[in-house]
């Protein structure tokens, strides 16, 4: 992909006029180095145990009504970019009082096209059999409520044609993977990302050693603990 084609999608993904994220995204496309799980669930298998929020919640598709909260909580930036895209089948886990808490995106393969145009890294482990769980985000006011554990279990299972749900999530994200491992996710590979002045060089790797929590004993309460700064992945 050349140089132009990619400062597009760059633009495209924050559009929405947030000066800070469309830094941060061209400083990381400059120069970065980065290790990424690429995550996988065996969809033909139960889920025991199965994870818990610590507040009831429910999962739906995203709907027109939903909108206001999403720009109230997000009012520029990717998750506005990816909505306005269209990639299809959005779903929000609302609180008992009907609040989005949490937002997500399952992406079957028919999606892949629309995806590369948000997403120009290479797509591992996303096979004809698969779909792909992309750019979850928890509101700031519900983190540290196990939440995106709860969610993630349920989205993933939305489309019943899949055998596998894979999904990326920065090794460095330890509140993100520990909700994805309470949702019965577990690393696939692990994928090398190098940016050098907007050049990717990507490659894939046994993903072991492990860090302990993915061998720790699985409470059904999700892991997901409160970060310091959470971000969509």
């Amino acid at each position: 992909m050349s140089i132009l084609a990619k400062l597009r999608i760059i633009a495209s993904i924050v559009r929405e006029g947030d000066p800070y994220e469309l830094i941060t995204h061209i400083a990381n496309h400059i120069y970065s180095s980065e290790q990424c799980y690429v995550l996988r669930r065996d969809l033909s298998q139960p889920l025991t145990p199965r994870p818990t929020a610590k507040i009831p919640i429910t999962v739906r598709r995203l709907e027109p009504r939903d909108m206001p909260q999403i720009i109230a909580e997000r009012p520029t930036g990717l998750l506005l970019g990816v909505i306005r895209s269209r990639l299809r089948q959005c779903y929000v886990a609302l609180t008992k009082d009907g609040e989005v808490c949490y937002l997500q995106w399952i992406i079957p393969p028919e999606e892949r096209a629309r995806l590369r145009r948000i997403r120009f890294r290479d797509m591992y482990a996303f096979d004809d059999d698969t779909v792909m769980l992309e750019f979850a985000y928890t509101f700031k006011r519900f983190r540290g409520l196990g939440i995106m554990g709860a969610a993630l279990a349920d989205i993933a299972e939305e489309n019943r044609k899949a055998r596998w749900a894979v999904t990326y999530v920065d090794r460095e994200n330890v509140a993100s993977l520990r909700g994805c491992r309470s949702a019965g996710f577990f690393p696939h590979m692990l994928r090398l990302d190098k940016w050098r002045f907007l050049h990717l060089t990507q490659s894939i790797q046994s993903p072991g050693p492990l860090e302990d929590f993915w061998s720790a004993p699985l409470n059904p309460r999700t892991e997901e603990k409160p970060p310091s700064q959470k971000r969509v992945v």
